[in-house]
């Protein structure tokens, strides 16, 4: 008979202690706790977000020694008026060495007035018309107004009547000539701030269709400022990555320069901007019970009550999660293994789990439990 219950007393003295090491599986303050899992669920992926595509193009141009579209005038945002007293235009001086041709193009922000816009080369008129605001006008200017030496371009509007008076509000305005001259090419391109907050990747891509360059010196390219390529290229297609901390919101700039005598015939350069412009927000619901026994363990006064989980986010921007359990609810900014802390009494034999946010996420080893800190 002894001997049989020493047999019972060891073999239950087993059972607990495997239960007792069971209950040490969290800690948060790293001292010994009991806790009860309630309730456990890997949601994956929730919510979807999907990339938009917007390409800025600069068309063709060549860089270094020889004949080319050389940039005369840049500017991202002027205004242009004529009133009876005073008014404003671009007026600019441009030093050719063999000058064939020109052009101007630009945009039409807005117009106040009834006046015409108008452009003269050394005098002559050569465009005048009424714009309508959001009208983007194609300006060339032909070899018979163009000289070696110094040419002035004025691009003005007139006051649409004796007694009135016109303004033009314009943007993106570039004036180019082509002519034989050492040139280094500069464009302005804008990048809006949903692009910014939600940046995927972004490239510059542009094409040497004939093996006609001179590469005595590399090609060098610039984003604001800040190079981003250098390299003695031959006929090819590149295309150089620009990082999100590359490119601002608004205005920035990308300039293609070479040394000496070299010279590149860029074609198609392109700027292509990813974001994720599409999302659909998800939430993840569960219902889970519990029994009288948990709910006793849960209400006790030396026991406090957690969700935990782990957290991916899968975009670029960092959105809150609203965490809710029944009646509470919670808003937090995850990052990785998150805690969120449940008020007594909030937990009850039926329960609703909620968890919902603004964008694209991973929720995996979620636990709803309780924790009593051991003596």
């Amino acid at each position: 008979m002894d001997n049989e219950f020493a047999v019972i007393l060891v073999a239950g003295l087993a059972v607990f202690g495997l239960f007792w090491v069971a209950s040490q599986n969290y800690n948060f303050n790293n001292q010994a706790t009991s806790d009860i899992t309630f309730y456990q669920n890997d949601f994956g992926q929730i919510g979807e977000a999907t990339q938009d595509i917007r390409t800025v193009n600069f068309g063709t141009f060549s860089v270094g020694e020889g004949r080319g579209d050389i940039q005369a005038y840049t500017a991202q945002e002027a205004t242009v008026k004529n009133k009876l007293i005073g008014g404003q235009k671009i007026e600019l001086n441009y030093q050719a060495t063999a000058p064939t041709t020109g052009h101007i193009e630009f945009e039409v922000l807005g117009k106040d007035g009834k006046g015409a816009m108008y452009v003269k080369v050394n005098g002559n008129e050569i465009f005048k018309e009424k714009l309508v605001t959001t009208g983007t006008p194609s300006i060339n200017i032909s070899s018979d107004v163009l000289k070696p030496g110094e040419n002035k371009i004025v691009i003005g509007t007139t006051k649409g009547g004796l007694f009135s008076s016109t303004e033009y509000s314009i943007e993106d305005v570039e004036v180019t000539v082509n002519d034989r001259k050492f040139n280094d090419y500069e464009k302005s391109f804008r990048v809006y701030q949903y692009e910014i907050e939600e940046f995927a990747a972004a490239n510059l891509s542009f094409t040497l269709p004939i093996d006609s360059s001179t590469r005595t010196a590399p090609l060098e390219v610039f984003v604001n400022d800040e190079q981003v390529f250098s390299q003695r290229i031959s006929r090819s297609t590149q295309s150089i990555s620009i990082d999100r901390e590359q490119i601002n919101t608004g205005y920035n700039t990308v300039r293609f320069e070479t040394e000496g005598n070299a010279r590149y015939d860029l074609e198609n350069i392109d700027l292509t901007v990813r974001y994720f412009g599409t999302i659909e927000p998800g939430t993840a619901t569960a219902s889970f019970d519990m029994n009288q026994s948990s709910l006793s363990f849960a209400n006790r006064e030396e026991t406090s009550e957690y969700v935990n989980f782990n957290y991916v986010n899968l975009m670029p921007s960092q959105n809150p999660v609203q965490v809710t359990v029944n009646s509470f609810s919670e808003t937090i900014t995850p990052r990785g293994f998150s805690v969120v802390k449940i008020p007594e009494e909030t937990l009850q034999e039926e329960n609703t789990l909620r968890i919902s946010s603004n964008g694209s996420y991973i929720i995996r080893n979620l636990n709803v439990l309780s924790q009593r800190p051991q003596e």
